[in-house]
């Protein structure tokens, strides 16, 4: 069992989800995060570095006084009960 949770939670892919998690909920809990985006420069032709952190700034506003997020289900929570956009 416990070399099944290994597999199943130790491929890079698995490594990569987790440390995005970790930044979101560390920017939305107002903790220091810039540290954390290093692991981004593997993705450089994916992901604007600049922009990431613009979004993530843009986030931390639209989701201020939402409360506490510990987890990424929290933010999707948050997120999902955002007013939609007017057309």
């Amino acid at each position: 069992m416990v070399n099944g949770i290994e597999l199943r939670f130790s491929p890079p892919s698995f490594e990569t989800y987790e440390q995005m998690d970790s930044i979101l909920i560390q920017r939305l809990s107002r903790e220091a995060y810039t540290a954390k985006l290093g692991f981004i420069k593997a993705y450089d032709t994916d992901i604007n570095l600049e922009s990431l952190k613009s979004q993530l700034e843009v986030l931390n506003q639209i989701l201020k006084g939402e409360g506490p997020m510990e987890c990424f289900y929290d933010i999707l929570c948050a997120v999902k009960k955002l007013p939609k956009r007017q057309s």
